[in-house]
């Protein structure tokens, strides 16, 4: 018990009651209260009839049940609007009530309401000592006193203290009890971070629901006949809300209420103008928008503009870079409002420079970007001027043969990306290819000046990758941009490369389609290079299709063409495209002399890995037709070493069937199977149709 002088009054426990001074006149007068009330506070909401799943998160949470010294006392659920934080708190203290003889105590400290301020602690701790049976008169007024009665009024008992909807870590910091029996759940939008690290509490982090628990919770919530009698409408639903269970559950509430059809009102859902429209429940703030909009309005205004922007992203994450980019905000502004996004968990942190939105909040925030047409478009040309300088310099590593294409300075130098390697590179592309590929799809909002520039900045990755599907449609966005623009250069440029992601499936027929009209224009135009590398992949066309003649002319035309116009690299590549004719047509002796040429016009080059190391597994072929499989051995395995170097993957694969061919001439079956098998490896990684072949090979090697 604590003293005061001068007539402020001193609170105190004595024997489990509470106990009361005051000083007057000098003189100290002890009284002691009421005795609590014996009621126990059992103040937990009702927990939803339809709460599904989140094993792993209640085990979590049993984790407070711990009586050991090193137990766990406090718990912070935290996860983005609508997840489900405090139907899980809930759930959780109804099902492990009996721990907890002492009570209960509930408050919600509207972190997250718009309508009103937060709960002040002072608040929320009259509310618990009042349920304790405090008397009224028995109340400090100020804030340190308030929170140490409470801790002196909680110690020894064994309650649980569920706080909800907190704003920060000083709003829930004086409402934490006494003694180490207690337990406290804390839910909350933010990460709380300085609770964890002041107070060791546990940080539990809710997902969305997986696919199996949203189909459960509306199973639950519309009955499994109806369920059962239409899946494909249930699918449409839980991709509808993302299974986000506030979602899933006004999804599950307005099925139960209709007597339609599942499909029927798939429909009608499908009609509202925003996807956010069929999540609305008719009550003032009960909506996924409105509970959205909860958060919203509590940011920074530069974390308010790069959360709308970065919506605007069509690739499923980002980084900090392209959310600059987006937004126009410098890149430092940009990562701390990324953070306050992460912590209000609009955003989700998925690596230390990757992060991601959860769809449903992506289309609220592109809502909120619908009245501002000019500022989305700057944010698109802003994503798009970003990735074609960054592609551009991470090509220019990659020993791209392809012209280099002319551009502007970049709208944001200092979001210029620098690259020190291949391997710096190609791990760039790896992690953005799936949003730049998304941005070259984009039918508007993107100029087609950077659509077409950007398709073309790929094509060395994804052809030494083996995304060759990737490739094609990547190819056909770039003709489409061009086609718009009226660059006939471009056109041309476009439909050459378009012609080539076409022989990489084995369509010479649509190849040919577009190589002969970009062949016509470069003749024109007067443009040797463009003749030459047209001709090179007209050239391959006509010997898989066993066109003698045709391909020897075509061949000779593109090496004549490469010696004119002054590009080394394709004449290298027309020197070595001439012996590997040839060689198709079994007359490696000539072969021989024109393919070393052509490596020694590649070694001098040091600048195209790829074209090295194709003319290094034909030498290698030339050898084995001359009988010497050791030089040919010699020759596969540096073609494979130079492939690993650059990362050229999917061509690897190429290079183990022809190591598997000489070592079965060898005689190593051991060796054979060995390169069949990583030639398998890469295949099944890719989901290549090529692997049922090797498979086949490795059971007859097998059998044999």
């Amino acid at each position: 018990m604590s003293e005061s002088r001068g007539g402020n009054r001193v609170d105190g426990v004595v024997a489990g009651a509470v106990v009361q001074t005051r000083a007057v006149n000098g003189d100290i007068y002890l009284h002691q209260a009421a005795p609590p009330c014996e009621m126990v506070p059992r103040q937990i909401p009702p927990r939803a009839d339809h709460f599904v799943g989140r094993s792993g998160e209640l085990g979590a949470l049993d984790g407070l049940l711990d009586t050991g010294d090193g137990g766990v006392h406090s718990c912070v659920v935290n996860g983005m609007p609508g997840v489900g934080k405090s139907a899980l708190t809930f759930h959780w203290a109804l099902l492990r009530s009996e721990h907890f003889p002492d009570g209960q105590l509930y408050v919600d400290l509207r972190g997250a309401d718009p309508s009103a301020s937060p709960m002040l602690p002072g608040e929320a701790l009259r509310g618990f000592v009042d349920a304790l049976g405090l008397s009224p008169d028995s109340w400090p007024r100020d804030l340190p006193r308030q929170s140490a009665l409470f801790r002196s009024l909680t110690a020894g008992r064994r309650l649980l203290v569920v706080l909800d909807n907190a704003s920060d870590s000083r709003q829930v910091e004086p409402l934490l009890p006494g003694g180490s029996a207690c337990r406290v759940v804390v839910t909350s939008r933010s990460l709380l971070t300085n609770l964890v690290a002041r107070f060791g509490a546990r940080r539990v982090a809710l997902e969305p629901l997986s696919w199996d628990e949203a189909s459960d919770m509306l199973t639950r919530m519309v009955g499994a006949e109806r369920t059962a009698a239409e899946p494909a409408a249930v699918a449409r639903f839980i991709d509808y809300a993302d299974r986000l269970p506030l979602a899933v559950a006004i999804l599950g509430g307005r099925l139960a209420e209709e007597r339609l059809s599942l499909s029927a009102l798939s429909e009608q859902l499908c009609a509202h103008p925003s996807c956010l429209d069929g999540l609305e429940t008719g009550e003032p703030g009960l909506g996924v928008r409105a509970v959205f909009s909860w958060s919203y309005r509590a940011l920074t205004p530069t974390a308010a503009a790069v959360f709308r922007m970065t919506s605007l992203h069509p690739g499923a994450d980002f980084t900090s870079r392209s959310a600059a980019a987006l937004s126009g905000v410098d890149l430092a502004a940009t990562c701390l409002a990324l953070t306050e996004l992460v912590r209000a968990h609009l955003v989700e942190k998925l690596s230390p420079d990757r992060y991601r939105m959860h769809d449903l909040l992506r289309r609220y925030a592109r809502e909120l970007t619908a009245g501002a047409a000019k500022a989305s478009e700057a944010a698109l040309v802003g994503l798009a001027d970003y990735y074609l300088h960054a592609a551009c310099a991470a090509n220019e590593h990659l020993g791209s043969p392809w012209d280099s294409l002319p551009l502007a300075p970049p709208r944001a130098p200092e979001l210029a990306e620098r690259f020190t390697s291949s391997g710096e590179a190609l791990a760039w592309l790896d992690a953005e290819r799936a949003g730049i590929l998304a941005t070259t799809s984009m039918q508007n909002g993107i100029p087609d000046s950077y659509v077409w520039r950007l398709a073309t900045t790929l094509v060395t990755y994804l052809d030494r990758l083996g995304h060759r599907l990737d490739l094609l449609q990547s190819q056909r966005s770039a003709l489409l941009a061009a086609l718009s623009t009226g660059d006939g250069w471009a056109i041309a440029m476009t439909q050459r490369l378009l012609g080539r992601a076409h022989i990489r499936l084995g369509q010479f027929e649509e190849a040919v389609e577009q190589l002969r009209p970009a062949l016509a224009y470069f003749e024109n135009s007067g443009d040797r290079a463009g003749q030459a590398h047209t001709c090179y992949a007209l050239s391959y066309i006509a010997v898989v299709r066993g066109h003698r003649d045709e391909g020897l002319e075509l061949a000779r035309r593109s090496l004549d063409l490469a010696e004119g116009c002054g590009r080394r690299v394709w004449l290298a590549k027309a020197t070595g495209n001439l012996g590997w004719w040839h060689l198709e047509f079994g007359e490696p002796d000539q072969a021989l002399a024109l393919i070393r040429r052509a490596l020694d016009q590649f070694r001098t080059l040091r600048t195209e890995p790829d074209g090295e190391a194709h003319t290094l597994e034909c030498l290698g072929r030339v050898y084995a037709e001359l009988e010497l499989p050791d030089l040919a051995l010699n020759s596969y395995a540096e073609a494979l070493q130079n492939r690993r170097r650059h990362g050229s993957f999917f061509w690897q694969v190429r290079t183990h069937r022809l190591i598997a061919d000489i070592q079965r001439v060898i005689g190593d079956r051991t060796a054979e199977r060995e390169a069949l098998e990583e030639a398998l490896r890469i295949l099944v990684r890719l989901s290549d149709p090529e692997a049922d072949a090797i498979r086949d090979r490795l059971a007859e090697l097998e059998a044999a």
